[in-house]
Order: structure tokens, then C-alpha cells, then sequence
């Protein structure tokens, strides 16, 4: 079973003809996506190019069921005809700029389509070391704004990989506090040492404080806001208990300036997080500002 992301990659690559570089497949999908306005995939800058941590997974898994090879070098198909019987049932409008997309850009050298996106979306170029200087004035992390220091609080529940470290660029995260008591995930780029070296690629340091989770049995039986609020009242009476963990990220705070604490839950006013940081907040006596991205 093919999810429908992964059949608009194939029928690119079948419009496209030709043996594809990961590279170019990535930077042909991130065209296409912003073009049609379509989330299908999610991008951030990384060293220098828009890079797609569900691109790679998908081709992987593409290659894994013998529909492609060579995902990890130059793209080709080897089963066509399964493609065909998807791609006559693609939505006109995927399928028209689809068309698009390969007509305009499959001619291209690799280098050449970098450049392309480049121009058009300079933001993605942040990282490349050989033009730093070009794309400063692209690069949120480096206004003034997003250089004060501030308390961040953020969940990956609902969102890619992609979408979550994107989030963490555009409001320039300098480290990242996992405070997951059992920080695995069923999300395959969100257990612990996975997540590790994801951010700390893109120059964000991590760190595992297990010890402000609250237990899972008093988690049991949550039906109701009313529900969450009492387990959260007794969560604040144990905090003062780990007062050592939060003197810990004070520290991390006036060492690296811009902290945030992540967890599971995308809405924070159901996740112990909001109580850790707004304990963390007081502990600094309001010092600075604590946003929920």
C-alpha cells in the first residue's frame, strides 16, 4: 500500500523519463510543492539545499519494495507498470503541475536547479558554506529580534520532522530539552537518539531531561480538560521537588539564550511542558519571555 505522497514521487520520476539525483527529485518536490501550495512534503534549510527528511525515507522505502534503485545515487524506476496505474487516477491538478514541474526543469544540471531555488527562495540557502555571506539577510537567526533570549515550548504531535526543525531555525532554538520521561516515539525521526542527531546536524544542541516527566499511571483515565487541569495541579506540587532540574535549564538559558522544551502534544494546555516551563519562567523571576511555538 502506497501512501499518496509517495505516488506523486513516482510519477514524477515516470514524467521525468530519466535517472534522477536525490538531489534533484528533492529540489523538483519542493518546487512543485510550493507552487501548488501543497504540504504533501515539508522542507527546512540544511547545509545547502531545502532538504525533506520524509523525501529520503520515502525513497528508501520505494527502494525496499523493488519499485525503484539506486534511491541513495541516480533514481530509476523498475516497476512501471504498477506506476501507470496510479498515475491515470492522479487528481488533474497534481498531474497538470506535475507536468509542469518536469517541463521546465528536467533539463536542468543539478547545480543548475540549486541555483534556481536559490534565487526564488534564498531563505533555503542559509546554511551553504560556500555563500554564507549571500543569504545573511535570509537567515532568521540572525535578526536581532530572534538573538534575545526566550523560553520555547514545542510538540511534534501532528507535524513532520521537517515542519518541527523548520520551527526551531525560524526562531533561531539554540539547544533543545527533551523533558519525555521514555523519550522513544512510534514517529521513527522523534525517539531520543534519532531526534539527537537530527538537531544537532542543523547546529542545535540536545539535551534528555528525564526526570521532569510526569509518571505514566497518574496519566490513566484523561477524559476531559477538567481531567488534565487536576493532573497538572499535582504535577506543580512535585516541581519544587525538581528544583534542580529547573536550575539546570536557568542554566542553560543564560548560557545559550534561546531554550525550548519539547514533548509529545501539539497544544501545550495538554502537556506537562506548559507547567515545567511556566515554573521555569518564575524560577528566573520572569527574566524572559516564555512562547509556545
Amino acid at each position: 500500500m502506497l501512501l499518496n505522497r509517495q505516488k506523486i514521487l513516482l510519477s514524477y520520476l515516470y514524467l521525468n523519463w530519466k535517472e534522477c539525483s536525490r538531489l534533484h527529485i528533492t529540489k523538483a518536490l519542493f518546487l512543485f510543492c510550493e507552487e501548488i501550495e501543497n504540504n504533501i512534503y515539508d522542507f527546512h534549510p540544511y547545509i545547502r539545499w531545502p532538504f525533506s527528511e520524509l523525501v529520503f525515507l520515502d525513497l528508501r522505502k520505494l527502494a525496499e519494495k523493488w519499485i525503484i534503485k539506486n534511491w541513495e545515487y541516480n533514481v530509476s524506476i523498475i516497476d512501471k507498470e504498477l506506476i501507470k496505474t496510479f498515475l491515470q487516477k492522479l487528481d488533474p491538478n497534481i498531474l497538470y503541475s506535475l507536468s509542469n514541474i518536469v517541463n521546465q526543469y528536467w533539463r536542468m544540471s543539478d547545480e543548475d536547479l540549486m541555483n534556481k531555488v536559490y534565487k526564488i527562495y534564498p531563505y533555503y540557502a542559509i546554511n551553504n558554506p560556500d555563500r554564507n555571506k549571500d543569504f545573511a539577510k535570509f537567515d532568521p537567526r540572525k535578526k536581532s529580534i530572534n538573538t534575545i533570549p526566550i523560553i520555547f515550548t514545542i510538540g511534534y504531535e501532528g507535524i513532520t520532522i521537517d515542519k518541527y526543525v523548520d520551527k526551531l531555525i525560524q526562531n533561531n532554538v539554540n539547544i533543545l530539552v527533551d523533558i519525555r520521561k521514555n523519550p522513544n516515539s512510534m514517529k521513527y525521526w522523534f525517539s531520543s537518539a534519532r531526534l539527537k542527531q537530527i538537531v544537532e546536524k542543523r547546529w542545535i544542541k540536545y539535551l534528555s531531561i528525564k526526570e521532569l516527566w510526569i509518571e505514566w499511571e497518574d496519566r490513566k483515565d484523561l477524559a476531559s480538560f477538567v481531567d488534565y487541569q487536576k493532573l497538572f495541579e499535582n504535577y506543580k506540587k512535585t516541581l519544587p521537588e525538581k528544583e534542580k532540574y529547573i536550575k539546570i535549564m536557568s542554566d542553560l538559558l543564560e548560557n545559550w539564550n534561546r531554550i525550548a522544551l519539547t514533548c509529545f502534544e501539539a497544544d501545550h494546555n495538554y502537556c506537562h511542558r506548559n507547567e515545567a516551563s511556566k515554573y521555569l519562567y518564575s524560577f528566573i523571576n520572569q527574566k524572559y519571555e516564555l512562547k509556545h511555538l
